[in-house]
């Protein structure tokens, strides 16, 4: 992606910071697609080098320019994805698995999202993953106005079943 920066404040903020606590949940907002990525990039780049294993659930636009970034700094997604150190999932796919009566489940969110995170840290050894989802975005986005809360319900369930770094970068 043209324009993308190598490092700027944005970025360099949320870098290191949730591998330096054991559980925290950092919020971030951005201003566009090219910050957002690199910023997801640069997290994610983190936690790849340490050994971690990634998982990333976002729209396809933003998997390709994470990816094409991650490249850039040497690290081989495609070579990655195939040990099982790397899984690259459709958000709103992935929502769906989870969603009963409009509303997310827990139950359910544990089991589709779980399952990929306890398979991560038996793939890498590593008791910490980096991930990155847009589900909570896109489900802002499906529902309106007098149903935001239901985001929030997410972003509950995400924070109660899981005590692992993350990154949330909302627009």
């Amino acid at each position: 992606m043209p324009g993308i920066p190598n490092s700027d404040s944005f970025t360099e903020q949320f870098s290191a910071a949730p591998r330096a606590r054991a559980s925290v949940h950092d919020v971030a907002f951005y201003e566009n697609d090219i910050a957002l990525c690199a910023s997801v990039a640069q997290f994610l780049a983190g936690g790849l080098q340490a050994g971690e294993a990634a998982i990333v659930i976002a729209t396809s636009e933003h998997r390709e320019a994470i990816a094409a970034l991650l490249a850039t700094r040497g690290i081989d997604i495609a070579a990655l994805t195939k040990r099982g150190h790397v899984t690259l999932l459709d958000a709103a796919e992935t929502l769906c698995d989870f969603m009963s009566d409009s509303m997310p489940d827990p139950q359910l969110f544990e089991q589709r999202v779980g399952s990929l995170i306890a398979h991560a840290i038996r793939v890498s050894g590593r008791e910490h993953v980096a991930a990155f989802g847009e589900m909570v975005d896109i489900l802002w986005q499906w529902q309106s106005e007098s149903r935001r809360p239901f985001g929030t319900a997410l972003e509950r369930i995400i924070a109660e079943i899981f005590a692992f770094p993350a990154l949330c970068l909302q627009h």
